[in-house]
């Protein structure tokens, strides 16, 4: 083997290291964009994130967020999530018309992420969102429930603003059966409770 053939090889093992360790890089990325950065057990089932569909808000959290008698999306977010920060930007373009309430986690830049936040938006900051997380039973963000008088109503872990339209367009249609069509229409996992109609 020459040298200029040795070289050639050389820099071709070289550049495909490279690319490999790009690879897994962005495959890495893909992970903590879909789950926010908090590691998931074997098996964990993301859509089942916060409190079951039919199940009462608790009453430590309907003291902390206002609105809960009413239809209301609540946004479950953490300041150093890349996720949320698109998810939220992308939501203050858009027209989706719902009432929302952000549940922002975290102790810095709350206000620069808040006011990114469309307007009307409610928001409830540490240590109250901290509890409501808990009580909520949220691991995951983002991540939204839907609340009507008190009962949770709707969930779902979301990849992006589609996911939650669909919780939206899917609740203005009435929910129940073209609610789970939708959803499955959109290879979406999320469930929609009718109230035992």
């Amino acid at each position: 083997m020459t040298g200029l053939e040795l070289a050639a090889l050389v820099t071709v093992a070289a550049w495909l290291a490279i690319l490999s360790i790009v690879a897994l890089l962005c495959v890495r990325q893909l992970g903590v964009l879909t789950v926010g950065g908090r590691p998931v057990a074997g098996g964990t089932q993301m859509v089942g994130d916060g409190l079951e569909i039919g199940r009462r808000v608790p009453p430590e959290v309907r003291s902390v967020v206002p609105g809960l008698d009413q239809l209301r999306y609540l946004l479950f977010v953490e300041t150093g999530c890349a996720a949320c920060r698109q998810l939220i930007a992308e939501l203050a373009d858009s027209d989706v018309a719902a009432s929302f309430v952000a549940i922002i986690q975290g102790s810095r830049r709350v206000d620069e992420l808040a006011s990114l936040l469309p307007a009307g938006t409610a928001v409830v900051r540490d240590p109250d969102a901290a509890e409501v997380f808990e009580r909520m039973e949220v691991e995951f963000t983002p991540t939204v429930l839907e609340i009507e008088r008190g009962f949770v109503t709707g969930k779902g872990v979301l990849r992006g603003l589609y996911d939650l339209v669909s919780l939206v367009e899917a609740r203005a249609a009435d929910g129940g059966e073209v609610a789970d069509e939708l959803a499955e229409l959109n290879g979406l996992k999320v469930e929609v409770y009718d109230g035992g109609r």
